[in-house]
């Protein structure tokens, strides 16, 4: 992932860097709705 990022153009690298940060709230969002499902 790395690699192929730095081959690419600034436009793509925040492109990426956006789509990535999207992929960890969804796993974030994920992460707390169970925790809080286990704590009730």
């Amino acid at each position: 992932m790395a690699a192929s990022i730095e081959m690419l153009g600034n436009d793509d690298i925040r492109f990426g860097n956006e789509k990535y940060m999207a992929k960890l709230a969804k796993q974030g969002i994920i992460i707390l709705t169970m925790i809080v499902m286990l704590t009730r």
